[in-house]
């Protein structure tokens, strides 16, 4: 029986891990559809969250310009928040086979474009060609998909 119950608890924590492949990735945003967003570009990191480690966030670890080279001051948003290092998409939560539900992310170009902070939902899929699909949501609603790529 001890030995049943281990290797469930084993099984367990596997899945667990196995299940937050993106923890470690960095990702690239490709342009969004928004004026203000047409030539930068964002690159995201994900790992475990500060204030709950079970959970993932994802941290601006690059604005990329248009040139691929990176943006080296400070981009201010609306609220005074600095974006480089901030953490754009929080509280995600691994539901298995490369799913994750239940998070919040912060809305750069409609921040930026509404001079006020936007946060929706947000969902994120892998995908098998090393991309993730991703969809800020209003309720049950998400109605535009995004697909990032990995660079890293």
């Amino acid at each position: 029986m001890r030995f049943l119950l281990s290797l469930l608890a084993m099984t367990i924590a596997g899945a667990t891990v196995a299940s937050a492949d993106i923890v470690g990735k960095t990702f690239n945003t490709g342009a969004g559809g928004e004026v203000e967003s047409l030539t930068n570009t964002l690159d995201i990191r994900f790992e475990p969250c500060e204030s709950n480690s079970e959970l993932i966030c994802g941290r601006v670890a690059n604005i990329v310009l248009p040139d691929g080279t990176y943006l080296t001051e400070p981009s201010i948003m609306p609220d005074g928040t600095v974006l480089q290092n901030m953490y754009l998409i929080t509280d995600l939560e691994a539901k298995g086979g490369g799913k994750y539900r239940g998070g919040r992310v912060f809305v750069v170009d409609e921040s930026i474009r509404d001079e006020k902070m936007k946060y929706y939902g947000f969902i994120v899929d892998e995908n098998d060609d090393n991309t993730i699909t991703v969809a800020g949501c209003i309720g049950i609603i998400c109605p535009r998909k995004l697909v990032w790529t990995v660079v890293n």
